[in-house]
């Protein structure tokens, strides 16, 4: 079996802004072992179905060790409609990025949301993919997930063992002008 290449993001110092204007870099971590970036569109509705999820993810293991963000890669949003969408499905203690140029899901390889990418201190994406398998194709979703991917990753890396899968395919609305990795 061949090793895995390492993939690391293609900035360590990229830096967007969030929905208050400020610059925000987030693949810079202080004593935190990752970053997570959650890529979503107000307007698809598989990232929508997802939001009570990753509110419980983001509740669950956010913390010192553990910072989030959820990443809006649409050209057209401006920071009013992020606020009401973060307003009308209840996100909290998750900061608000606009990825207005699709540098963030460029520099992560990113391609559709809902997307999840694990960033370690060092640069390297530990994990991208889907957060649980229960969409399985488009217009086909499972009561509920058998696998849940991000949780297993995250779960990994605080507890210091490698990701027993550290690719998955998300399955959702396409990012506009991403490029593959």
């Amino acid at each position: 079996m061949a090793a895995q290449s390492i993939e690391r993001v293609k900035d360590a110092k990229l830096s967007v802004i969030d929905i208050h204007s400020r610059e925000v870099q987030p693949f810079l971590l202080d004593d935190e072992k990752c970053a997570v970036i959650i890529f979503t569109l107000t307007d698809c509705p598989v990232a929508n179905q997802y939001a009570p999820e990753i509110q419980r993810i983001v509740t669950a293991y956010g913390t010192p060790k553990v910072r989030f963000y959820l990443a809006y890669p649409d050209a057209d949003l401006k920071p009013e409609q992020i606020r009401k969408h973060i307003k009308d499905f209840a996100y909290k203690n998750i900061v608000p990025l606009q990825d207005q140029k699709q540098r963030l899901a460029n520099a992560t390889g990113a391609t559709v949301t809902p997307e999840a990418v694990v960033v370690l201190k060092d640069g390297t994406i530990a994990y991208r993919g889907r957060i649980d398998d229960r969409v399985v194709e488009l217009g086909k979703i499972r009561h509920q997930p058998i696998e849940r991917d991000l949780r297993a990753a995250l779960d990994s890396i605080l507890a210091g063992k490698p990701i027993a899968k550290s690719r998955t395919e998300a399955i959702g609305c396409y990012i506009a002008n991403t490029k593959k990795p």
